[in-house]
């Protein structure tokens, strides 16, 4: 999942450059479409110019009435490619607009991506976990002497667990003796006292050990 995750990521972070250069160049049109609306203009100031001219030559019956005419419906052309110029170039403001929302729609969907990677990262690291309970560690070697489960048996943990230990291991490298001692020897037995264990089911082994704690009773 991560790995997709990272994929789709890299595809998103591929998008923002294309999405990048469509934004620059739509503002590369509005520049190119004002420049339009400059020509179309000085266009209408010349027509405006020929009319006047025409005008005045028709007055003193220099050209016919159709010259004038010609003259008129050039200028109002003119007028008109001025205005279609015009809203040329508010076309062209509202695709840079659209083309910026795609721009921060192509950041906000690599944070997005970054996000959900992060995200499936944690949901690695807690199956994890997970998976490390299936796993038993004792703090110490030893041997297991009881068990109160068998393999593949689902076990409940935490609060709705059972108390009953699922394995009872025996250590073997440190063995704890406890014993009562005589009225009349307690007062000799202290922390500095060395202890010497015999046991009858091993004849002749017999294993030496400080005492590490004492009842007071």
């Amino acid at each position: 999942v991560i790995l997709q995750r990272e994929k789709e990521r890299a595809v998103a972070a591929s998008d923002v450059p294309v999405a990048q250069s469509a934004f620059e160049s739509a503002a590369v049109v509005i520049r190119m479409k004002e420049v339009e609306v400059g020509q179309a203009r000085d266009t209408l100031a010349a027509r405006k110019v020929d009319l006047e001219g025409v005008g005045v030559l028709y007055k003193k019956g220099a050209v016919e009435k159709f010259r004038l005419e010609s003259a008129t419906l050039d200028c109002q052309a003119a007028m008109q490619g001025v205005a279609a110029a015009e809203a040329a170039v508010e076309r062209a403001k509202v695709d840079k607009a659209g083309k910026a929302a795609s721009l921060e729609k192509a950041a906000a969907d690599v944070e997005l991506k970054t996000a959900l990677v992060e995200v499936a990262r944690a949901d690695r690291d807690a199956a994890a976990i997970q998976f490390g309970y299936s796993r038993l560690y004792a703090p110490f070697d030893g041997v297991i002497v009881a068990r109160s489960t068998d393999p593949g048996k689902f076990v409940f943990g935490g609060a709705s667990g059972s108390s009953e230990p699922l394995v009872t291991v025996a250590r073997l490298d440190l063995v704890t003796v406890a014993g009562k001692v005589p009225d009349n020897a307690a007062p000799f037995v202290s922390l500095d006292t060395e202890a010497v264990v015999e046991f009858a089911q091993l004849p002749g082994v017999t294993v030496r050990g400080p005492i590490t704690r004492l009842s007071q009773a």
